[in-house]
């Protein structure tokens, strides 16, 4: 079956299962236009917005899961057949993007067709340069991109795929700097069935140094990322919105901000509090922030040294950016503390390092398992209010981490050029 067959087959059946729960659960007027993409539950897929090919870059996506699966991996818009697999508990497998495509952003498709829940992730690698990025579901909620820069030196683009079998419009509301911030063209775009819509922001939008957008979609759905490049790459997936966020804070040794950005219709107010290493919270910033506005928060300044919660009385997105002189890293906070998370990292190259980095927002000092599938294991002591990093020679087989307690996982890549990476994991329910 080739790809557009499938991706028309993909959104026939989202059709068909919204229109019989819609139907049986609440009988629409003649007038009303139901969404088309609307899956109850848990959606059968994935998206990776953010997957990059060519330049010099070898981009792979780490599928894993703990229980036996089957599903398939496609490129969004690419004429060429899915790729199958199939596997078993504890299992990951591992996709080349170049097989796909050889230049530009090619996001992909993973399906879930038969198990249980399985987590996804990109890795892209170009000598010492190093992103990762995470997978997700399209959503109708507001979802924000953030940590993006176009001032001298810098470049940042967005990209929304879609890869369902229905046109789909989205709005792009931006915010930088020098406050509400989005030009004509961006306003509302267009993504056709099955394609991917790439928008660079260096020309449009030249000269800011903090930038982000909210991301609406009207029609459809899309799944929507983002690539920023410098000295180094750094990509992320769009954040969907949450009450409380988990910010870990990993010796990266360059300087840093911690992004706020409401979500939400109304205005919506926020708290930030520092965990320190004895594992008790202080508060060390508050504000409020109008509809698609937002801070960025100086690391330095605010001083802690575990990591930070924010909480918010509205859905907020929170993520943390940190840029050096060949660093560029913008990381996901995590929106739950819990303690099972798969890890989908996916490279076993030359030069680069693989790590863990695990938050333990409690009083109490907490233990946990980093377990390397098909490998071995190693246990790290998680002391009260502390993130704790470690190497995790994970060679291309991905993996999971078990707590005695509730953590935020993170994952990423250090090459040996000092380039860094960070990515939210996937906690298991």
């Amino acid at each position: 079956m080739r790809v557009s067959d499938r991706a028309a087959r993909f959104g026939i059946l989202l059709v068909v299962v919204a229109a019989l729960v819609v139907g049986f659960l609440l009988p629409a007027r003649p007038e009303e236009v139901v969404d088309p993409l609307t899956i109850p539950g848990d959606p059968p897929y994935v998206a990776c917005a953010a997957a990059l090919a060519g330049s010099g870059f070898a981009s792979t996506v780490g599928v894993v899961t703990d229980s036996s699966t089957i599903g398939a991996v496609s490129g969004v818009g690419v004429d060429v057949p899915p790729e199958e697999f199939q596997l078993e508990g504890d299992d990951n497998f591992v996709f080349e993007v170049g097989s796909l495509a050889e230049l530009g952003v090619t996001p992909i498709l993973v399906e879930r067709l038969t198990g249980g829940q399985l987590g996804a992730g990109v890795l892209g690698l170009a000598g010492t340069q190093a992103t990762t990025a995470g997978c997700q579901p399209a959503t109708s909620a507001p979802v924000a991109l953030l940590g993006m820069a176009t001032s001298e030196g810098e470049q940042s683009t967005i990209v929304l795929a879609n890869p369902f079998a229905v046109e789909a419009t989205a709005r792009l509301v931006g915010a930088s700097e020098f406050g509400p911030d989005t030009v004509t063209e961006l306003e509302t775009v267009r993504v056709p069935a099955n394609s991917t819509l790439t928008l660079p922001l260096s020309q449009s939008m030249a000269g800011r140094q903090q930038l982000g957008f909210t991301v609406y979609t009207d029609v459809g759905a899309v799944v929507a990322g983002m690539a920023r490049s410098g000295p180094d790459i750094a990509s992320s997936e769009a954040i969907i919105g949450a009450q409380q966020w988990f910010v870990p804070l990993p010796a990266f040794g360059v300087s840093g901000h911690l992004i706020v950005h409401n979500l939400a219709a109304v205005d919506a107010n926020y708290r930030l509090d520092a965990v320190n290493p004895d594992g008790v919270t202080e508060e060390v910033e508050n504000g409020a922030l109008v509809p698609d506005a937002e801070i960025w928060l100086s690391l330095e300044d605010l001083g802690a040294s575990g990591g930070y919660v924010v909480t918010a009385d509205e859905p907020v997105a929170v993520a943390v950016v940190y840029t050096g002189e060949v660093t560029r890293v913008v990381a996901t906070a995590s929106p739950v503390s819990t303690v099972a998370w798969l890890v989908p990292i996916s490279s076993d190259a030359a030069g680069i390092d693989t790590a863990v980095w695990i938050l333990n927002p409690d009083e109490a000092a907490i233990t946990a398992e980093i377990a390397v599938f098909g490998g071995r294991s190693v246990e790290v002591s998680l002391p009260a209010g502390t993130t704790t990093g470690r190497i995790v020679p994970f060679r291309g087989r991905g993996g999971m981490v078990t707590a005695t307690g509730p953590v935020a996982v993170f994952y990423g890549a250090i090459s040996d050029g000092g380039a860094a990476s960070m990515t939210l994991a996937f906690p298991l329910e």
